[in-house]
């Protein structure tokens, strides 16, 4: 299963923490600011790439080298959070 991500979000890099930042039509459907972590803003990239989640699970069992039962799990959560927010269409 692929996501769709929310157009005219964008994630940024500012002093060392990870942001996604809406831009103005954006920000009628989501909040202008949201930090995330390093391994948010590497599922966000994956997402942006329109990666399945079996293979942001696969990326992340190597990158993090953790059970792939662990980073599915991750991932899930970390999707159902912005699904509840709005960054990923329902």
């Amino acid at each position: 299963m692929k996501y769709n991500i929310l157009g005219g979000v964008a994630l940024a890099s500012v002093c060392d923490e990870n942001m996604l930042v809406a831009t103005q039509k954006a920000t009628e459907k989501v909040p202008a600011i949201k930090k995330v972590n390093e391994t948010g803003a590497f599922v966000w990239r994956m997402l942006e790439q329109g990666k399945s989640l079996e293979e942001m699970a696969a990326e992340a069992t190597v990158k993090y080298e953790i059970p792939p039962e662990e980073s599915r799990a991750g991932i899930l959560d970390f999707i159902k959070e912005l699904k509840s927010m709005g960054y990923i269409a329902q």
